[in-house]
């Protein structure tokens, strides 16, 4: 899913732009924790990559 096709509806739902980032980037922390995807070392330019 590109996250700009969906940027502006997003932008307009209020505080859901905002939770849904957290949610993504809790979820992807889970999964480094997990060993299932590969630690970034806090860089946030770095794609997601599954070990």
């Amino acid at each position: 899913m590109s996250v700009n096709k969906y940027e502006q509806e997003l932008k307009t739902s209020g505080s859901m732009l905002y939770t849904w980032q957290y949610d993504l980037r809790w979820a992807a922390q889970q999964l480094r924790n997990e060993k299932k995807l590969k630690p970034v070392h806090k860089r946030r330019d770095l794609p997601w990559e599954l070990v």
